[in-house]
């Protein structure tokens, strides 16, 4: 993965990590690498990222992220959603993309979701396949209560390029369900 499993950490100490990767395409995956006889690497099961807690369970992993994968979402709302709940209290929650992919990539294939920060810093997204009047979402308050925004320093983030976004955000509170339902999602534009 481009994450790792080893982490390294003051002496003496190292950490090893299990690593769950999770991706739609892993068939694809795994037909590609035993064509080419490749067996000495970490193998990414099937999930589809909106369905995350039935594949790994709500609030049972350390650290959940998702590397340029969250444009490619059929609904991105619900894959970021997802990735906070399978993420334990305390835990990081961290999602890297590309700044306005889909308009970038003029919405071609996967690419139906741009990603930006607005001008008080906060993550916004967009489903620019939607032509309806509220289509923009401030990730940073929907998760309010629930996530605590981390500056790229205090996450350890250097070296990013004025396309790339990178955040990460400590999870602060349980989340279930009826949070998820309950607090008008459609309020967002975004019914999930």
């Amino acid at each position: 993965t481009n994450l790792g499993k080893r982490f390294p950490c003051r002496e003496p100490y190292v950490v090893d990590a299990q690593v769950t990767a999770v991706d739609p395409l892993a068939p694809l995956y795994h037909g590609i690498l035993n064509e080419f006889g490749v067996y000495d690497t970490l193998r990414t099961a099937y999930c589809p990222s909106e369905r995350l807690t039935a594949c790994i369970g709500p609030d049972n992993v350390d650290m959940s992220i998702i590397i340029n994968a969250l444009d490619h979402s059929s609904n991105a709302l619900e894959a970021w959603l997802q990735s906070v709940w399978v993420t334990r209290l305390g835990g990081l929650c961290c999602v890297f993309s590309i700044k306005n992919e889909a308009t970038h990539m003029q919405n071609a294939g996967f690419h139906q979701w741009n990603f930006d920060i607005d001008n008080d810093g906060n993550w916004i997204m967009m489903n620019t396949a939607l032509k309806k009047r509220s289509n923009t979402v401030n990730i940073d308050q929907v998760f309010k209560g629930v996530l605590v925004p981390l500056d790229n320093a205090q996450a350890g983030i250097t070296g990013m390029s004025s396309t790339q976004m990178f955040k990460c955000y400590r999870k602060s509170a349980l989340i279930n369900e009826s949070w998820a339902h309950g607090l008008g999602w459609r309020a967002y534009g975004m019914a999930i």
